[in-house]
């Protein structure tokens, strides 16, 4: 009985490592998708002026 409390502590605790790091490749995938539309947007700024300057150009 011991030993299948002990299996099944070590299997929580397996469970919590693999949930921690999905949580981390979530947050660092979002992370990584919110940097990437920034400098996107920093790059090619949406507002209208900037737009219209351009095509003078």
């Amino acid at each position: 009985m011991s030993q299948y409390i002990g299996q099944q502590s070590h299997g929580n605790w397996s469970m919590k490592i693999v949930a921690v790091g999905v949580g981390l490749m979530l947050v660092a995938g979002l992370a990584m998708m919110l940097s990437f539309s920034h400098r996107a947007n920093a790059a090619f700024p949406p507002t209208q002026k900037q737009a219209s300057a351009w095509n003078l150009e």
